[in-house]
């Protein structure tokens, strides 16, 4: 059963505010938090945080993670903040 996220447009995936923005504007502008990016790179995020959460056995924990990063990287960074 798929399951229909609303608003991964307009949430924001920085900091999960709703944004108002019209469907025409291309760039992801937060007014909470100062995130700029483009809103399909935006949407995509909040898809796969939605459809990754309480998944087991897998890497996906909802958190942006930087191209060309190891996993181990990404955790002791983690464990250091």
């Amino acid at each position: 059963m798929r399951q229909r996220l609303p608003n991964t447009v307009r949430v924001c995936s920085g900091c999960g505010e709703k944004v108002p923005n019209s469907l025409s504007v291309r760039t992801h502008r937060c007014l909470f938090c100062g995130l700029v990016l483009d809103r399909d790179h935006n949407a995509t995020i909040n898809i796969l945080r939605g459809s990754t959460v309480g998944t087991t056995g897998s890497h996906a924990r909802g958190e942006v993670v930087l191209p060309g990063a190891t996993l181990d990287q990404e955790t002791s960074s983690a464990r250091a903040g």
